[in-house]
């Protein structure tokens, strides 16, 4: 078993392998603004809070969806299905036409929606901080439906899916008297 260890300067290099143990879900975040669509693929999202129901997404600054989110003020979330590794791919492209060949709608909200993925979560943008190169995006959720599907997850660079352990696993152990 190899290991990796940083202490003191933890730099990009050293907390990359170290993180990426962390196994996620993968969800593509997409927003509309000036007539135009943007979208990313994020592994930076979670549920903040379910009274108000929130979410908080994390993206890079550098990016049009940021930028486009900001001034369009709310955001989508999917969450996508074990079974849609490709969409993610497509999405993780920088500078391309993701949306190219997709039949997508739009929200109430007016950002893109993505069909046939195992959630949809619509947000209104309820606070924005600067977390290092990310923006770091409170979203108070406005709508949401949900599919019963396996998700897509992400760990230590590859896709895949959850499985089940045996609930045997976790019984206690009988003491001995």
């Amino acid at each position: 078993m190899s290991a990796n260890q940083a202490t003191g300067n933890v730099t990009s290099e050293t907390f990359k392998p170290i993180i990426s143990n962390f196994a996620t879900g993968v969800s593509i975040i997409t927003v509309r603004h000036n007539k135009k669509d943007y979208g990313l693929t994020a592994s930076a999202v979670c549920s903040v809070s379910l009274d108000p129901p929130m979410l908080l997404i994390c993206v890079n600054q550098n990016t049009g969806t940021q930028k486009a989110i900001m001034e369009a003020g709310s955001f989508n979330v999917h969450i996508l299905g074990k079974q849609q590794g490709d969409l993610a791919l497509k999405f993780s492209k920088s500078h391309t036409d993701k949306f190219e060949d997709l039949v997508y709608s739009y929200s109430d909200l007016g950002n893109p929606l993505l069909p046939n993925v195992v959630a949809q979560i619509e947000c209104q943008l309820h606070k924005e901080m600067s977390g290092g190169t990310h923006s770091v995006f409170l979203g108070k959720v406005h709508s949401a439906k949900s599919i019963t599907e396996n998700p897509l997850l992400y760990l230590k660079g590859q896709f895949g899916e959850f499985t089940h352990l045996k609930q045997e696993t976790f019984k206690p152990k009988e003491e001995t008297v």
